[in-house]
């Protein structure tokens, strides 16, 4: 998102502001052993680095750039309404001891998970639970690096995110079952290290404090169908389980395609103008941004010498992903030939040995080792011992 912010004016302010730069994702098993790492994408279109600031802080510095432009910023509002006057609409308000009123052609509301104006122009919604909430918990680790990762331990019971936040601190997120919530609100702090220890190996807190509790919910508004042109964007179009760590991501390329879709309009434009661009907007956001919350069960004993499909980009099999991408997982028998090819130029596969051992390109890989492959058709795989193996293939260039 770098050069998008760059384009907007903002990355300075951002940097200016005391963003600082992630390095990657690094992964551990459940004895704390380090598993893989995924460095940032070091391509001439990409940033070098991850950039992360408290959200605050974010949204402070888009509304002052905002305000310098010429928008104008309401806040305290008590009271508004919304209604249709000729082919525009009308908002009035009130706050504190001001009252005011605006046309406009086009309505872009951002206003989050509760949207006021979805619910005023009864906008469908559709909402998908998940069984776990997470919980979070704020606190600052002991030896942090100055190269900060985003840390993820695959616990027995559960994935453990430890994920960094300005000036040296942490913000710790899982997901826990109702029973345990009362712990997490209520635990002492030598308590709540005693069990984030327990899954996350030899990692320590200077201090650690219990944050907040997610309901397990995300939700996707469907497109404006009445009269006018509005369009939804942010928590009030697609609101994201937290673990996913992409809604405001997802929020800027949204509203930076949206300002391309709409960036050939001249001034004064006509509702009968602006229509058709939205409807090309909400084809596009279907097509490329629309998150999806699938699940399936899988029988991955059934490819006996074979694999499982787990993701595709078009979800002709397993479920569907945004992104040139497929997982699979295998099971085969001890001396077992097989090859993998790769889905086109400019791809890349990762390969993990779950269980047992194997031989993939003429390296030897036992349980939790893995390999990277690309600039490769295909790669020959043989099972040295019966193995499970787990493949993520996805593009080297985006």
């Amino acid at each position: 998102m770098q050069p998008v912010l760059a384009r907007w004016g903002v990355l300075d302010r951002l940097l200016k502001a005391g963003a600082e730069q992630r390095a990657g994702t690094r992964w551990f098993d459940a004895e704390g052993t380090h598993i893989v790492t995924v460095p940032v994408p070091q391509h001439d279109d990409c940033g070098g680095s991850f950039l992360f600031l408290n959200h605050e802080k974010i949204g402070d510095i888009l509304l002052n750039t905002a305000e310098e432009a010429g928008a104008v910023n309401i806040t305290g509002l008590s009271e508004w309404s919304l209604t249709r006057a000729a082919e525009n609409w009308r908002i009035e308000w009130q706050a504190a001891h001001q009252v005011g009123s605006a046309t406009c052609t086009v309505l872009v509301a951002a206003d989050g998970t509760a949207s006021a104006v979805r619910s005023r122009l009864k906008i469908g919604l559709d909402r998908h639970r998940y069984q776990y909430p997470i919980a979070v918990l704020y606190g600052r680790q002991q030896g942090v690096s100055d190269e900060r990762t985003l840390d993820v331990y695959l616990a027995e019971e559960r994935m453990v995110s430890l994920i960094p936040r300005t000036g040296g601190a942490t913000k710790v997120g899982f997901p826990v079952s109702t029973e345990e919530i009362g712990f997490w609100k209520t635990g002492s702090e030598e308590a709540l290290q005693r069990r984030l220890a327990e899954w996350c190996p030899e990692i320590e807190f200077e201090s650690l404090a219990f944050g907040a509790i997610y309901p397990p919910v995300s939700q996707q508004s469907e497109p404006y169908n009445g009269d006018g042109a509005v369009v939804l964007i942010g928590d009030a179009r697609h609101a994201m389980h937290p673990a996913r760590s992409m809604g405001m991501n997802t929020c800027f390329r949204v509203a930076d395609q949206l300002a391309d879709s709409l960036g050939g309009l001249s001034s004064g434009f006509s509702e009968g103008e602006v229509l058709p661009l939205l409807s090309e907007f909400e084809t596009r956001f279907e097509r490329e941004l629309t998150p999806r919350y699938d699940q399936q069960k899988y029988d991955v004993g059934a490819a006996d010498n074979g694999f499982t499909i787990l993701v595709t980009p078009d979800g002709s099999a397993g479920v569907r992903i945004h992104q040139n991408a497929w997982f699979q997982l295998g099971n085969f028998s001890a001396g077992h030939r097989t090859s993998y090819a790769l889905h086109g130029k400019g791809q890349g596969v990762y390969a993990m040995v779950v269980e047992g051992e194997a031989e993939i390109l003429g390296q030897t890989l036992g349980r939790r080792d893995a390999i990277g492959v690309w600039d490769a058709e295909s790669m020959d795989i043989l099972a040295s011992q019966d193995c499970e193996l787990l493949l993520i293939e996805v593009p080297m260039r985006w």
